[in-house]
């Protein structure tokens, strides 16, 4: 195809704060907008926390809601493609992307690419659900020309053959190093946030949820301050877990040494401040925290789930624990709490690991030679 403008349609849930909203906000402000106009469809919230950007970027986003039925939904997303003369499907909702293929394939689109984030589901099981989600897995498979995976993880949950054919791509996430390489005034970052400079501080970003196992992250937490007093918590982050999380804070008697900092614009910023950071999750596609607090040079203490291991250099073995075992992730931040010279080396280490592997403008440059293959 030799236009000089092609027309691509992200097709997502919604665009609240989350790693696949950030994930497709970095890849907007890396492609080339003079060759790529994208428009985002959002099937599911009507909430744009991002519209001052997208805006500026020239992006525009359009709410079509997605219900059970599916069918007023496909008779909108092609009125949408029709209108906007469509060149590039990508829908980013793993199975649930079949009636946008189906509608874009019905129209000649060229390029139809579902893109797989999550090994999880989205809906809790049952007889009749599990019958629509065989359909909807078996019609992305055939109306997709292209089925992208950020992790190997995510390929093998929905596809177990996708090694022996090359319409499966695995395509990993990556992080805009430039906006880790100037970070700020990590003191000016802590005296904000009422944290003590002399303060040994372990952080984490990610939403409340239960997904993100703060339960393990408050009672690894409670066990460090036994051993050193002068540790000090931050969680980056909101969601609907947090009064909860308020109520065990006080349990375990840490109120006076656990910051939460809400939902931030400037994680890079946050993430300065901290000297180790924490991430023991129940489930992930390919972590987006974890890369951002590797690109920052921080030390990692995580759970040994396959995404992070794929994510991690292959020698991070010490510092991967299951994600329930609040004494063994303790003890190794306790480690890391003691030893800052061990904290700066690791640190080094894993920034070098993301600049060789996640780098944003290598991936997104992927994506795109992906979006383009087909036409």
């Amino acid at each position: 195809m030799t236009q000089s403008s092609i027309n691509v349609l992200a097709v997502v849930h919604g665009m609240k704060t989350g790693g696949l909203e950030s994930y497709l906000l970095n890849v907007l402000r890396t492609i080339d907008r003079d060759r790529f106009n994208v428009t985002i469809v959002c099937t599911g919230h009507d909430t744009n926390d991002f519209g001052a950007e997208l805006d500026a970027l020239g992006v525009r986003v359009i709410f079509c809601p997605n219900p059970f039925t599916q069918i007023g939904y496909v008779v909108r997303i092609s009125r949408v493609m029709r209108e906007l003369d469509i060149h590039v499907v990508c829908d980013f909702r793993s199975d649930f992307a079949a009636p946008t293929l189906w509608a874009a394939r019905r129209l000649g689109i060229k390029s139809r690419i579902g893109l797989y984030r999550n090994k999880e589901l989205g809906f809790r099981p049952n007889l009749l659900r599990n019958a629509c989600a065989a359909l909807l897995h078996w019609g992305t498979r055939r109306w997709a020309t292209r089925v992208i995976g950020n992790s190997q993880c995510v390929l093998d949950a929905f596809f177990s053959d996708w090694r022996s054919s090359d319409k499966f791509i695995l395509a990993y996430n990556g992080v805009d190093l430039n906006r880790f390489a100037s970070i700020g005034d990590p003191a000016g970052a802590r005296r904000e946030l009422g944290i003590a400079d002399d303060a040994v501080l372990i952080g984490h970003v990610g939403r409340f949820h239960m997904q993100k196992n703060h339960s393990v992250i408050l009672t690894a937490f409670a066990q460090v301050r036994q051993e050193v007093d002068h540790a000090h918590l931050l969680l980056v982050g909101e969601g609907n877990l947090r009064p909860g999380i308020e109520t065990l804070i006080g349990e375990l008697g840490l109120s006076g040494s656990v910051t939460l900092a809400g939902r931030r614009t400037d994680v890079p910023r946050m993430l300065s401040a901290m000297d180790v950071f924490v991430f023991p999750s129940l489930y992930e596609g390919h972590p987006n925290a974890l890369i951002e607090a590797m690109a920052c040079g921080l030390p990692i203490v995580a759970s040994n789930i396959q995404p992070v291991v794929e994510t991690m250099p292959p020698n991070a073995d010490e510092d991967l624990f299951a994600p329930h075992d609040a004494t063994d992730i303790a003890q190794r931040l306790v480690h890391y709490c003691r030893n800052a010279e061990h904290r700066g080396a690791v640190g080094a280490r894993l920034r070098r690991h993301v600049e060789a592997h996640f780098d944003l403008e290598a991936r997104a440059n992927e994506l795109c030679r992906y979006w383009v293959k087909d036409l």
